[in-house]
């Protein structure tokens, strides 16, 4: 995928993808921080999980709230 890597060129030093399956009402979120030029992933979550993050501040949400 092009936007990480763009992304990582820039030094942006979080990146959040979100996947929405709206027939499934499925969400997935994924956090990844940029470590030695390239994303690695630090936090995952589906709908029904709870995604928590303490960086770049605090954050902790079941990514079901998504769906409309």
């Amino acid at each position: 995928m092009l936007q990480p890597r763009r992304c990582a060129e820039g030094r942006v030093p979080y990146f959040m993808r979100v996947e929405v399956v709206r027939r499934l009402r499925h969400v997935a979120v994924e956090f990844f921080t940029l470590a030695g030029g390239s994303y690695t992933s630090t936090a995952r979550a589906a709908s029904g999980e709870l995604l928590k993050v303490d960086l770049p501040f605090p954050i902790e949400f079941d990514p079901a709230v998504l769906l409309p």
